[in-house]
């Protein structure tokens, strides 16, 4: 069975985008998955895709931020990005920034940049040919579209990003009332990000593109490159009390985003009562038994999973890091795991020992660099967490009721502290 998943909005269409613009104009002339899941219901039909509302007239209009604001005045002409990217496009590029081609027609095919807003930009530089990524962030399946929300993410991701090695690089920015971007942000001026896209090969299409005779020698290469990035990254604690970076962890990298996947998924159906109140029980139950883990605080990307993950030669490249950007090493292992195995037991079965494969190697290869054999003992509520993206039919809109259902079997294996890991899981 072949599954996808799907960005946090769906492609923003010609007709819909250019009927809000000549709308916008005209005002501003006069003076804008089936199966089982949390949810017992499948995603409903809509007209036009997540993070995009009917007007009154029953014309279609994105909701307005930043990016949108943009697209009116600039539309797709090549010159008039330029000049409004050329203020804040020397932190990313040496060299003067040239706009080739903005795509008003296509979001981003692919998880790369999911956001609910965002631009792709095909540009030139100095160094040759590159891509920018304008974001406002607006998670509006989660109701997470306040100015503040907005806000602590743009605030907060250009110094994360920069903390974690090799993520790409971003800059806080504001168009002014001629649509320039200005990194000088004013109080209550629309917010954006400006973000540079990565070259390399996307560690999920690796993943997805096994085969039955895939070399072992490849795989085993990708998972010692992938194992050496989480160890660098794990290599670092942060400062401060360490007992409140970790509570604050548990609360906002576990409990939190877990509680937002439910959430997400009941906007597609009635929620599962029981399912709802075994996973939150059990949140609060893995919460208190973790709660003895200060000492494991390290730096943390907190979404590693094979879309945000790019193989460039010898390195690794990644995008996507999450706040507060600390918390267990094991958050990220399971995050890389859980989709290996998910992916391996539900695509073709003369696969599935590529994807062993890939997670035996994974944790040989991380546990001898790093030497933290106990991190099994701490994977089973992260394992949790990720499960739960599988089981939203918003993210997984094309897993069948039968991979449903075994993936919550999985699911409440984990839900209790101290059961011994699922062999689909670990190693």
């Amino acid at each position: 069975m072949a599954i996808s998943r799907r960005t946090e909005s769906g492609p923003l269409t010609r007709s819909c985008i250019g009927g809000w613009i000549a709308a916008e104009r005209r005002v501003s002339a006069s003076a804008e998955r089936t199966g089982p899941s949390l949810s017992s219901a499948g995603p409903p039909a809509t007209a036009c895709p997540p993070g995009v509302r009917p007007s009154a007239g029953g014309s279609a209009m994105p909701d307005r931020t930043a990016i949108d604001r943009l697209v009116v005045l600039h539309g797709t002409d090549p010159s008039r990005w330029s000049r409004a990217l050329h203020p804040v496009a020397g932190p990313l590029f040496p060299t003067d920034l040239r706009v080739r081609h903005v795509n008003l027609s296509e979001h981003d095919p692919v998880k790369a940049h999911g956001i609910t807003h965002s631009l792709r930009i095909e540009a030139v530089s100095g160094d040759g040919p590159c891509t920018l990524f304008l974001k406002a962030p607006d998670e509006a399946l989660y109701a997470e579209t306040l100015p503040a929300d907005r806000a602590r993410e743009v605030f907060w991701r250009p110094s994360g990003y920069d903390n974690i090695p090799g993520h790409a690089r971003a800059i806080a920015a504001s168009p002014d009332d001629q649509g320039l971007l200005r990194t000088d942000l004013r109080p209550g001026a629309p917010l954006i990000l400006v973000e540079e896209g990565l070259q390399g090969t996307r560690y999920a299409d690796r993943m997805t593109g096994l085969r039955a005779d895939t070399p072992e020698a490849g795989i085993r290469r990708d998972s010692a490159a992938l194992a050496a990035h989480l160890a660098a990254i794990h290599a670092v604690a942060p400062p401060g009390d360490q007992r409140a970076l970790y509570a604050r962890f548990l609360r906002d990298g576990l409990v939190i985003p877990s509680l937002r996947l439910i959430d997400g998924a009941q906007r597609f159906g009635p929620a599962a009562t029981s399912r709802r109140a075994a996973v939150e029980h059990a949140l609060i139950a893995w919460r208190i038994t973790l709660d003895t883990g200060p000492h494991r605080l390290t730096r943390i990307h907190l979404d590693y999973h094979p879309w945000n993950l790019f193989l460039a030669g010898n390195q690794i490249r990644v995008i996507g890091a999450r706040l507060p950007g600390y918390g267990d090493p094991a958050d990220d292992l399971a995050c890389l795991l859980v989709n290996h195995a998910i992916f391996g037991a539900i695509g073709p079965p003369d696969v599935r020992w590529a994807h062993d494969l890939a997670r035996r190697s994974l944790v040989s290869h991380y546990i001898r660099l790093t030497g933290d054999d106990r991190i099994a003992e701490r994977l089973a509520p992260f394992f949790l967490k990720r499960l739960l993206v599988f089981l939203s039919p918003h993210h997984y809109p094309d897993i069948d009721a039968g991979h449903g259902a075994w993936i919550w079997t999985l699911a409440m294996s984990l839900m209790t502290p101290g059961t011994p890991l699922p062999p689909e899981l670990f190693p």
